[in-house]
């Protein structure tokens, strides 16, 4: 499920849809609800808190909607993969006493392990063991899915270095690599030694 999405459009019936949302409901070949999989749709590209006040919205059912579709669907399945919004800070709703609540307050909420999905490209060394220290001070951390959305030349030193660094100074592991690829079934078979383990975990 992908709780919070933005930057969707609406369909022909005026239906906000996030094309993300659609894409985990397709992959997974499930008959699940589209407001199952993303409760929280907003149109502007923006952090969803940020979107809400843009538009004049209420954001505080967005907690118990969000947490009621995801109990939903962990009493329909075994395993549920829970897609984040933009990154581990990102505001999503404000509390009734005036704070922020981030995505990483719902992963501390509903108790949730981390897989932190990066880019090689250069600058992500940074982000990346950030990004990592950060998840580690609340959450439990996997490691990190290296995954390249653009074509990655052979001589592309900082794509081709930035996986071990990352992952050295950030004390976690490498779980994937993913590369560029033009059909989800070359991403799958990437991925699928990471999912078979994944599956194992108790």
């Amino acid at each position: 499920m992908k709780p919070f999405a933005s930057g969707c459009e609406r369909n022909n019936d005026g239906v906000l849809e996030s094309e993300d949302a659609a894409f985990l409901r397709s992959i997974g070949g499930f008959d699940v609800p589209a407001e199952l999989v993303c409760p929280i749709q907003l149109e502007p590209p923006l952090a969803p808190l940020v979107a809400a006040q843009q538009n004049g919205l209420d954001t505080r059912d967005w907690p118990r909607k969000a947490r009621a579709a995801f109990d939903e669907l962990t009493s329909r399945y075994e395993w549920v993969l829970v897609e984040g919004v933009g990154g581990w800070a990102v505001p999503l709703w404000q509390r009734d006493d005036g704070s922020i609540a981030t995505c990483a307050d719902l992963v501390s909420e509903w108790d949730l392990p981390v897989v932190v999905v990066a880019r090689r490209t250069l600058g992500t060394i940074n982000h990346t063991t950030l990004t990592c220290r950060a998840v580690r001070a609340s959450a439990k951390l996997h490691g990190v899915i290296f995954c390249d959305s653009l074509p990655v030349e052979g001589d592309d030193i900082a794509a081709h270095t930035s996986p071990q660094i990352s992952c050295t100074l950030a004390q976690t592991r490498e779980l994937a690599f993913v590369p560029y690829a033009n059909s989800w079934d070359e991403a799958a078979r990437a991925l699928e030694p990471f999912a078979r383990e994944l599956l194992g975990m108790k």
